[in-house]
């Protein structure tokens, strides 16, 4: 009797913790690998020790099966409807004499309808990989399989060619997981990938367990076989390809638990790159990351817009004020010998320049509307130099006039360069109100100092009438003291 594997494999409940849930499913699967490692290896000891029952006459003139219908089960009680009756099938051997076990002469074939296990009497003859085979015998049913013991066996003379390997992908399966379909695929040559989540080695040989999906896939090779299979390094957390024969070794209805892969050569069980979960999950952090990306490119993009529009609105104002304003503004290029780059309309009236500061000839030089060049040499100069300047220039309109503008030039730093802006204010009432003031300055101080000379006339006139009468008093009293004396 073989020891209950489903106590190891079937799932229990979780402790709350994470480090709980790990240590317990690491001590299930330890069990599960001694468990099916003891059950192989009694099994291999029951089949040594009880010869195989002695083969059925040989019929073979009856009709063919197909392989796959040996597993229907109509009445739906978890065991094959034909099991106990004869057979007679044919199909290609995909595992010959000794490449699963050399204790036992177990072999496996397949047609294009499924797989089967056949267990052969000892001592026949060794049937190689890829031969064609007729086999007839009774149909059995053990440990989930499907399985012909002792049967007779033909082989068919042809080319041997080893079936090809089919690859069995994840699929949701009953019960709400997901994995390979091994139940559909028992006694094929397979190919499945998952990550290793447990390597063993028992007396029976030595083991690995694959998380394919949510399934559990057990992966088994013989110590007593014709060649050994080694994992060639192969340790937990390595996603893996491996090829086999697909099997199981399940005691207890459904039979659809503790499935097993038998690789047949060494190399059948080799890494296969990155998983399909490391790759969604980096593909879910690069998708996150992307969508951060477009989240953050979409609001640099929804602040540039608005960025962009309060700097149109803000150019179209400054072009309003810049035309809109009474005196004259215009930008300078100093290098340029003072030339005129840009007018309001102010200036375009003054100078008949057009908006860029250009006359039909060329740009406007603001030397050469000045009434004095060299006093704006200077200005330019001293703008160049300190970054600004304020100077009051005499300036030659179109109509002929010579206006005095008060003509303040600052620097202006921007992204293009560096750029000297001029606002010129007409100071000609102003300078007409200063020189009015001045002359009343005059006339008031003429008339002060008029007044000055009269007071001094005046006061040298009193003296002079003083000093007239002190001397005719003084002429007059002494006479008269002597008149007055006799």
């Amino acid at each position: 009797m073989l020891p209950d594997l489903r106590c190891a494999l079937s799932p229990r409940p979780a402790p709350p913790r994470a480090a709980s849930r790990v240590a317990s499913r690491g001590l299930r699967l330890a069990t599960a690998a001694v468990c099916l490692a003891a059950a192989l290896s009694a099994s291999a000891q029951a089949q040594r020790r009880d010869d195989a029952p002695p083969p059925v006459a040989a019929d073979w003139s009856m009709p063919l099966s197909g392989i796959g219908t040996l597993r229907s089960d109509a009445n739906h009680d978890f065991v094959p409807d034909r099991v106990g009756n004869e057979v007679l099938v044919a199909g290609r051997v995909t595992a010959g004499t000794g490449l699963v076990r050399a204790d036992v002469s177990e072999i496996y074939i397949q047609d294009g309808t499924g797989g089967l296990r056949l267990l052969l009497p000892p001592r026949s003859v060794p049937v190689l990989t890829g031969d064609s085979v007729l086999v007839h015998g009774t149909v059995g049913f053990r440990f989930g399989m499907s399985e012909i013991a002792g049967p007779s066996l033909r082989v068919i003379s042809g080319p041997s060619r080893r079936p090809e390997t089919l690859a069995v992908r994840n699929t949701e399966l009953p019960g709400g997981r997901s994995g390979p379909d091994l139940e559909a695929h028992e006694g094929e040559l397979v190919e499945i990938t998952g990550t290793v989540i447990q390597v063993d080695s028992v007396a029976a040989g030595r083991s690995l367990f694959l998380m394919a999906g949510t399934q559990v896939v057990q992966v088994f090779t013989y110590r007593m076989r014709a060649t050994q299979v080694h994992f060639n390094g192969i340790t937990t957390g390595d996603y893996v390809r491996v090829h086999g024969i697909a099997a199981q070794y399940d005691r207890a209805a459904p039979y659809n638990s503790d499935y097993v892969i038998y690789p047949l050569a060494d190399g059948d069980v080799a890494r296969a790159g990155i998983s399909p979960r490391t790759v969604r999950m980096v593909a879910a952090v690069v998708g996150g990351f992307l969508l951060i990306a477009l989240l953050w490119a979409a609001l640099l993009r929804r602040e540039v817009r608005r960025r962009t529009t309060a700097l149109r609105v803000s150019e179209a104002r400054y072009v309003h004020l810049f035309n809109a304003a009474a005196d004259l503004v215009f930008v300078l290029d100093i290098p340029r010998g003072g030339a005129l780059t840009s007018a309001n309309t102010a200036t375009q009236r003054a100078f008949s320049v057009d908006p860029d500061g250009r006359l039909p000839a060329g740009p406007l030089l603001l030397a050469a509307v000045a009434d004095d060049p060299a006093a704006v040499e200077r200005h330019l100069a001293e703008a160049a130099r300190t970054g600004g300047a304020t100077h009051v220039l005499d300036l030659r309109c179109t109509d002929g006039r010579v206006v005095p503008y008060e003509i303040a030039t600052r620097r202006l730093d921007t992204s293009d360069g560096t750029a000297h802006v001029a606002v010129a204010r007409d100071v000609h009432d102003r300078r007409l109100y200063e020189n009015g003031l001045v002359e009343a300055m005059e006339t008031a101080e003429a008339a002060r100092r008029e007044a000055e000379h009269a007071r001094a006339a005046a006061e040298a006139a009193d003296r002079f009438k003083g000093t007239i009468f002190t001397n005719l008093s003084h002429e007059l009293r002494t006479p008269l003291t002597a008149i007055l004396g006799y």
